[in-house]
C-alpha cells in the first residue's frame, strides 16, 4: 500500500484486507445484479424469509450476538434484563444529557448520541457493568481452587472498588432484588449469580453495600453465555429506550419548559470576588 505525505511515498509493510470477513451476516446477489441483496443471510438463517415475523426482538439480538436462537426461558430472561435497564429516569445523568441536548434543539439522533456517551460512564454504567462482568468471571474460575469465602475475599483484593455493588440513593436497589426473583422463577441456571449473592453477603457486612440492577443484568447476562464486552452493549442498547423517550418529550419544548431547570438560588459562588481599578 502506497500512501502520499508532503509529496513522500511511504510504503507499508502491512498487507491490507481486500475482503469483509464475517459470520455473522451474508447478502447474496442477483446474477444480473451481485450487489442487490436477493438473499441476507443470518447466521445460516435466512432473514427476511425465515427469521422476521417469525421471532422477536430479544431473540434475533441473541441470535446476532451469539450466533444462535435462544431457547424460551433464555429469551425470557433476556427480555427480563433489557426492559428493567430500558429507562433510568430524568434524574439519571445520562438521560439528563439526551433531554438537555434535545432542549437545544438538535436533532434527536444528537440526543441519543448525547446520552449514551454519558451512559457508557464508570460510575453505574455500561463499564461498570462490564468491569462487573469480569470480576465475575475472575471470581468463578477461583471457586474452582478456593472455598467460596477465601475466593470472594481474594476476589476483593484485586477489585478494591467492588464494581457491581452500591447503593440507590443511600437506599438498597430493590430494582436488583425484583430482577433476581424474576430469574429465581424461570430456574434458569444461576451458576454467576450465586456467586454475586455469596458476594453480596460479605460485602453488606463490609461495606453496607448490595448489588445494583446493573450489576444484576450483568451477572444475568453471563449466566446466559455474553462476554463482558456483549454485556455492556446490551446495557446501551436497552437504556437508549428511556433517552429517547425523554429526549422526544422536550424536542418540542422552549427552553424555558425544561423541568428541572437551573435556579440561580441553587448557585453558590466561592471564588474571589474581585474590584475593578
Amino acid at each position: 500500500m502506497n500512501e502520499e505525505r508532503s509529496g513522500e511515498s511511504i510504503k507499508s509493510k502491512r498487507e491490507v484486507a481486500e475482503k469483509i470477513t464475517t459470520r455473522i451476516w451474508y447478502e447474496k446477489g442477483k446474477k444480473d445484479n451481485r450487489f442487490y441483496p436477493e438473499k441476507s443471510i443470518c447466521w445460516g438463517y435466512d432473514f427476511y424469509g425465515d427469521l422476521l415475523g417469525r421471532y422477536s426482538w430479544t431473540e434475533l439480538l441473541f441470535l446476532l450476538l451469539r450466533g444462535e436462537l435462544p431457547d424460551e426461558k433464555e429469551n425470557r430472561i433476556l427480555n427480563y434484563v433489557m426492559c428493567s435497564v430500558m429507562n433510568h429516569g430524568p434524574r439519571d445523568w445520562s438521560v439528563r444529557a439526551g433531554m438537555n441536548a434535545a432542549i437545544g434543539k438538535t436533532t434527536i439522533g444528537n440526543c441519543l448520541i448525547a446520552g449514551l456517551a454519558v451512559l457508557q460512564g464508570s460510575y453505574c454504567g455500561a463499564m461498570d457493568m462490564e468491569d462487573a462482568m469480569r470480576m465475575f468471571q475472575k471470581g468463578l474460575s477461583l471457586l474452582k481452587e478456593e472455598g467460596v469465602e477465601e475466593a470472594v475475599l481474594e476476589l476483593l483484593k484485586e477489585y478494591p472498588e467492588i464494581p457491581g455493588y452500591g447503593l440507590l440513593y443511600s437506599e438498597r436497589d430493590m430494582r436488583a432484588v425484583r430482577l433476581i426473583e424474576l430469574v429465581k422463577e424461570e430456574g434458569f441456571k444461576e451458576d454467576y449469580l450465586r456467586l454475586a449473592i455469596e458476594i453480596e453477603k460479605i460485602v453488606v457486612e463490609k461495606e453496607q453495600i448490595w448489588l445494583t440492577l446493573g450489576g444484576t443484568a450483568g451477572v444475568i447476562l453471563l449466566d446466559l453465555g455474553f462476554t463482558p464486552e456483549q454485556g455492556a452493549g446490551i446495557f446501551l442498547l436497552s437504556g437508549s429506550a428511556g433517552i429517547l423517550a425523554h429526549s422526544l418529550e422536550q424536542l418540542p419544548k422552549d427552553w424555558n419548559e425544561y423541568p428541572m431547570y437551573w435556579n440561580p438560588e441553587w448557585h453558590i459562588y466561592e471564588g474571589t470576588v474581585r474590584e475593578e481599578g
